[in-house]
């Protein structure tokens, strides 16, 4: 605001000098005009007395013509008298006006009459340099007419005032300075201080619906600013109350889906856990029929002890498959924890596969790993990894049992690194020759309920779960499919960075 005020004070006060000076320059030219009518009206009237005299024979004689010329020049300065009657005599000559005088004597014979003219026509008003020419004719009866002419410097005159404009430009600076001071001042009152007002208003606003006005007593421009601002901020409070309540609605919606999004999430889990509890229980009742079995056995009292000991041995380790495929259930079905942690991709891929392999009906199916990532260590969270996993290989076995039944069917696993402009990836891709996606459907796969299965057969949210898995872990999940040559699913994870690899 200060630079605001000097920057006004600095326009007022170059205003008035400006206007000051285009009035200094319009007098100067008038006082200039005025003077040089003066100067040469006295000379052309001095050669008007001398014509009248030499015609009434006052004169006589190219003398006296001479006597009376040189004292008109004497009194005006003038350093070019000639005269030409027969011949052209020069009384008094200077370069710088010769020529020109020759030339306005010989305008003065064709007219027959008096020719006054200021040179040079170009040189501006104020210039030294200028010449005052006048030229006439002079006849007396009987005798022949004699042409007189004569030409005086204005230098003189200008140097008169030039030396009097110096106490007029003193005069008018200090005008200029009184007027500038008070253009300011008047500036000040009807610009400044409101505007100082208006800055002070929104600077101390808070918010409060407190405002303070400019005096309603006026109508000018500043009054009517005032009460648009003051319209302005009431909008402004009115919105902020409204974006206030809008934005704890949107809190708790966002709270409201990131509940549904864990809800979501843990019921697709939970789904996939069930589809695939059902493709275990019958490998689970295989287990239990043969350690029933082998217990009957131990029962009877004519089977040998060693051969007791080989059946508890054979029922143990029936066991401990048992106990191994309960266990990768019931991880798959854990619920996530929010964390992530450092492991390697191959171990976690190659267990959800050989889980994968005592499904009902999976046995016929081809499933096979081309490891050929050289780096496979992730940060993620293993339980996610399984879910997306388990869901792109229940999707690939139910879409090559489609189509090839229990026989032909193939999906392998086969990952490969790749570098990206963002980072270094650890690429699964999960390829199958099943029935394949159609073209026009492979934009909705990964839509919220979007399911080409049987009602019953699936929810429509493995897909869309699975991409929000792996969007969480910084990677993607893409698709690309045919009708011919069935689906890949591709994940794609960047590598783990160690705080030591960042140095």
């Amino acid at each position: 605001m200060k630079n605001l005020k000097i920057s006004f004070g600095f326009i007022s006060f170059f205003l008035a000098l400006v206007s000051m000076l285009l009035a200094n320059g319009l007098v100067l030219l008038f006082w200039y005009k005025d003077a040089i009518v003066r100067e040469t009206g006295s000379v052309e009237k001095q050669l008007e007395s001398v014509a009248a005299l030499y015609q009434a024979n006052t004169f006589v004689g190219l003398d006296s013509v001479k006597r009376a010329l040189v004292h008109i020049g004497e009194n005006a300065h003038a350093e070019c008298i000639y005269i030409k009657q027969e011949q052209p005599i020069w009384i008094r000559e200077n370069p710088m006006c010769k020529k020109s005088l020759e030339g306005i004597t010989t305008e003065a014979a064709s007219r027959k009459g008096l020719v006054g003219r200021i040179t040079p026509v170009q040189a501006p008003f104020w210039s030294s340099d200028k010449w005052f020419s006048v030229a006439t004719s002079i006849t007396a009866q009987g005798a022949e007419p004699i042409f007189v002419a004569l030409a005086t410097p204005l230098r003189p005159v200008t140097q008169e005032l030039f030396a009097k404009e110096k106490i007029i430009v003193v005069y008018l600076l200090v005008n200029a300075l009184v007027l500038a001071v008070l253009l300011f001042f008047r500036l000040s009152k009807t610009i400044l201080r409101p505007l100082d007002k208006l800055v002070g208003l929104a600077d101390a606003y808070k918010g409060d619906g407190q405002y303070e006005l400019l005096n309603t007593g006026n109508s000018n421009e500043f009054v009517q600013l005032s009460r648009s601002m003051q319209a302005m901020l009431e909008r402004i409070e009115t919105d902020r109350q409204a974006l206030r309540s809008t934005i704890e609605q949107l809190e708790v919606a966002n709270q409201e889906l990131r509940t549904g999004r864990r809800e979501m999430v843990q019921a697709e889990k939970m789904a996939v856990t069930g589809r695939l509890a059902a493709g275990l229980a019958h490998e689970i009742g295989n287990p239990l029929g043969i350690i029933g079995g082998y217990l009957e056995l131990i029962k009877k009292s004519d089977v040998p002890s060693a051969e007791k000991i080989e059946f508890i041995d054979r029922a143990e380790g029936e066991l401990t498959r048992l106990h191994g495929l309960v266990k990768q259930l019931v991880d798959c079905g854990r619920p996530a924890l929010g964390g992530k942690e450092f492991f390697h991709a191959q171990p976690i891929v190659e267990g959800v596969v050989e889980t994968l392999r005592y499904g009902k009906g999976n046995k016929d199916i081809e499933l096979v790993v081309e490891w050929n990532a050289v780096d496979d260590e992730i940060e993620a969270r293993i339980d996610g990894l399984k879910q997306v996993l388990l869901n792109c290989l229940l999707n690939a076995v139910d879409a090559v049992k489609e189509r090839h039944g229990k026989n032909g069917g193939r999906v392998t696993i086969l990952s490969k690194n790749r570098k990206s402009d963002k980072a270094d990836l650890l690429v699964l891709q999960i390829i199958d020759n099943g029935s394949g996606i159609p073209t026009e459907q492979l934009d909705c796969i990964f839509d919220p309920f979007f399911t080409t299965k049987s009602p019953g057969s699936g929810t429509g949210l493995g897909l869309t779960v699975s991409r929000s898995i792996m969007e969480s872990f910084g990677g993607e999940l893409a698709c690309t499919s045919s009708d011919s040559k069935g689906t890949i699913m591709e994940l794609s994870l960047p590598l783990a960075i160690h705080g030591d690899e960042l140095v």
